[in-house]
């Protein structure tokens, strides 16, 4: 084995995990992983026997006119990402949990901390409400990513006769393809798709390789949210996230698991906006994350998302998720 392989490998290396509902990030920091090897090293911490996760931060410096920057592994594409909404989350209560925020000069103050996150979809406000050492709520500004997804294109569509919306096709990955539930269940009466049993996820993978199929995207990554305005408690509307075909896979079959996503929450307000099921001017819309009915009430995640439309378009957007918890340093 070369030495130099040998010293990185006995290097060693901080990490703090935060879970956000669903999305369980490790931050690690850039300038303690050897050159070139940042993407291989990522992604080993995600997989048994290791921390496990669903996606890597790795933190440095900022280049530009942020408070710090980050690269973002994921572990559903196995390479780096643009953007992700519950990383910035997880990312604010680390800051005033941990020691990251001094390790990069940030001033941690209360009750609030306000900071700017550089990301390769581009700069993001990051508000961090604290008390006592403990940050209560954390919100993301996210027009930045707003703005990416309509320089993409937002559009209304069919698949296979089912009404949807396309939130930010592109050539590469980070495509949105949304459903509101009562749609599906217009074509498919007999499927409960707030369950992730056989029948959701055929007629979800269906629905998936024949939008990819139909659009020529090849070996493009699409995302896929449902949504439906029938609340089962004091929200707006309620998600599910995320469909795609490695829903098949162990890993996103577990019973219960329900999955809150930032980006996912801008892409279905984006969407209610092109179908008309939000019309008011300014709008506070609050997602309850799954169904009760699958999952224990002390579980249940809301996603708080506060949209400014003008010319049904999104001027302004901003969210919180209810759940977001340090779970690991080391």
């Amino acid at each position: 084995m070369d030495q130099r392989q040998g010293r990185a490998r006995d290097k060693k290396i901080d990490f703090v995990k935060v879970h956000t509902g669903w999305d369980e990030v490790v931050f690690l920091h850039g300038v303690q992983l050897p050159e070139g090897e940042e993407l291989k090293i990522g992604l080993s911490l995600l997989r048994r026997p290791s921390l496990r996760g669903t996606e890597v931060g790795i933190l440095y410096k900022p280049d530009g006119d942020g408070d710090l920057k980050v690269k973002i592994l994921d572990i559903t594409t196995n390479s780096y990402i643009d953007m992700c909404g519950g990383l910035t989350q997880a990312l604010g209560k680390a800051l005033v949990e941990t020691d990251i925020g001094s390790r990069y000069g940030m001033r941690i103050s209360e009750p609030r901390t306000r900071f700017t996150l550089e990301t390769e979809a581009g700069l993001f406000p990051i508000e961090i409400d604290a008390r006592n050492g403990v940050a209560t709520k954390i919100t993301t500004d996210m027009q930045a990513y707003v703005e990416k997804r309509y320089g993409h294109g937002v559009r209304s569509i069919k698949v296979r006769g089912v009404n949807a919306v396309n939130v930010g096709i592109e050539p590469s990955r980070m495509e949105w393809l949304v459903f509101n539930v009562d749609d599906l269940k217009n074509k498919y009466p007999e499927v409960n798709f707030w369950r992730k049993d056989r029948s959701t996820l055929d007629v979800l993978k269906g629905l998936y390789e024949a939008f990819i199929e139909e659009h020529n995207l090849g070996a493009s990554f699409l995302y896929g949210a449902l949504y439906d305005t029938h609340p089962e408690g004091g929200g707006d509307a309620r998600l599910l996230f995320r469909f795609l075909p490695t829903m098949y896979t162990p890993y996103y079959r577990q019973e219960g698991c329900e999955e809150a996503c930032g980006t996912g929450t801008i892409a279905v307000g984006m969407a209610m906006i092109e179908k008309a099921d939000i019309q008011d001017s300014e709008r506070e819309v609050l997602f309850e994350l799954g169904s009760k009915r699958l999952i224990h009430k002390s579980q249940q995640v809301l996603t708080e998302l506060r949209m400014r439309v003008k010319k049904g378009r999104v001027s302004d957007a901003k969210f919180s998720h209810s759940l977001v918890e340090v779970v690991a340093c080391g």
